[in-house]
C-alpha cells in the first residue's frame, strides 16, 4: 500500500489519528519541524496499522533489534516502510522484505563512488540515461539494506543481477512497482515465492 502526503490535509491527519498512536511515537513526529517529515512519518504508521487491522490484528505493538530495525511483536509477520518526496510506501509479508521508493532528482551521483562497486559504475556507464540507472541500482540496494536491518556501509558489498541480488553468498529477490513516473519502488525478500504476480494485485493507494 502506499499514501500521498498533502499540505492541506495535514493538521486534520494530526488532529484525527495522531492521539490514537504510542506517546513515544506521538514525541518521534513532533520533534520534526516540517511537516512532510511529520505526515510520511505518520501515513507510513497508518498505512501499517491498516493492513494489519485488515488480516484482524487489533494488538499492535512493536520493538527494535540490534540494528534498530523494527519489528512487530507477537505476530509472525514482517514489514517495511519507505518514504520520499511526496510518497510512502508500506509492504508486509510473512516473508523478510524491505522495501525502498526514492524520487527521481538531478544529482552528482559522482559523489557517491564509495557506495557503488565497480560493476555497479560500469552498468551505470553503460546507460544512456546515467542517473535513471544509477537511482534503479540504489532503490535495489536500499531495499536489500532495510531487508536486512543494516547500514549504507554494505551497498558496495551487495552484488545486483537484474532482479536477482546477492550479500555474503545470500541470495535476494527484488520486483519493481510503479508508484509514479518520477519515483523508482523495489521491494525485496529472501524468497521468490513473496514476489509473485499476485501482489500486484494489493498494490493501491490509500487515503485517509
Amino acid at each position: 500500500m502506499y499514501s500521498k502526503i498533502m499540505e492541506n490535509k495535514h493538521e486534520y491527519l494530526m488532529h484525527k489519528y495522531l492521539c490514537d498512536l504510542p506517546s513515544n511515537f506521538q514525541k518521534q513526529i513532533k520533534e520534526y519541524k516540517r511537516w512532510q517529515n511529520q505526515q510520511q512519518t505518520l501515513l507510513g504508521r497508518l498505512l501499517l496499522y491498516k493492513m494489519l487491522v485488515s488480516l484482524e490484528y487489533n494488538q499492535i505493538s512493536l520493538f527494535y533489534n540490534k540494528n534498530y530495525k523494527p519489528i512487530l511483536k507477537d505476530i509472525n509477520l514482517h514489514f517495511s516502510i519507505s518514504h520520499s518526496g511526496s510518497y510512502v510506501v508500506c509492504a508486509l509479508s510473512s516473508n523478510n522484505i524491505g522495501v525502498d521508493i526514492e524520487k527521481i532528482q538531478n544529482r552528482q551521483i559522482e559523489h557517491l563512488i564509495y557506495f557503488m562497486s565497480k560493476n555497479d559504475w560500469n552498468s551505470i556507464n553503460n546507460y544512456r540515461n546515467k542517473l535513471l540507472q544509477f537511482y534503479d541500482i540504489w532503490v535495489k540496494k536500499e531495499a536489500i539494506v532495510k531487508l536486512l536491518g543494516e547500514n549504507l556501509l554494505i551497498f558496495n558489498k551487495i552484488d545486483i543481477f537484474k532482479d536477482v541480488a546477492t550479500y555474503e553468498k545470500e541470495l535476494f529477490f527484488l520486483k519493481k512497482f510503479l508508484i509514479h513516473d518520477n519515483y523508482i519502488c523495489y521491494l525485496a525478500s529472501d524468497s521468490p515465492f513473496a514476489l509473485n504476480t499476485k501482489i500486484e494485485k494489493h498494490v493501491s493507494c490509500i487515503n485517509f
